[in-house]
């Protein structure tokens, strides 16, 4: 019976020696860039050390973050700026967002609550398309159903 128990233990160990880190499954091999499962044997020779890139990267990029040109840290993804705020902006910001946006000129001189109040008036207008204008070979194209009206209009 403790034979068993004995057995049961060194099974145990050997699953906790093989069992794979979750949150950081991969070590990289600081010499060459290859990579290895995250396992207690691995992990306690110094040559290799956590990898937080991607599993499939080329060579050339697992060697870039052996280098540190790619940090080891969570990236932070910020999809938008913080937007621009009319009441807390001064004349001269109202006047440049004014001319990027809307490709208005504001004038400067005036007072901010002036500024701002036009400023609002440009946001809500609507945005109107610019006409494409026809190819040159369709303005005869275009003339022709003119003249056939006139025409249909003399005979009538």
């Amino acid at each position: 019976m403790a034979k068993h128990g004995i057995d049961e233990e060194r099974l145990t160990e050997a699953r906790m020696r093989g069992r794979q880190d979750k949150r950081t499954p991969f070590l990289i091999n600081q010499d060459d860039g290859r990579l290895f499962p995250n396992v207690p044997l691995v992990a306690k020779n110094p040559k290799y050390r956590p990898y937080h890139g991607d599993p499939k990267a080329s060579l050339a990029e697992r060697m870039a973050f052996l280098a540190g040109h790619t940090s080891s840290a969570r990236r932070r993804v910020v999809l938008d700026p913080e937007p621009f705020n009319l009441s807390k902006a001064t004349a001269d910001e109202i006047v440049a967002f004014a001319m990027e946006e809307y490709g208005a000129a504001l004038d400067a001189d005036k007072p901010i609550d002036e500024l701002r109040a036009e400023c609002y008036q440009l946001s809500q207008l609507p945005e109107v398309p610019i006409p494409a204008a026809p190819p040159p070979g369709d303005q005869h194209a275009a003339e022709a159903p003119r003249r056939g009206r006139r025409r249909q209009s003399e005979e009538g």
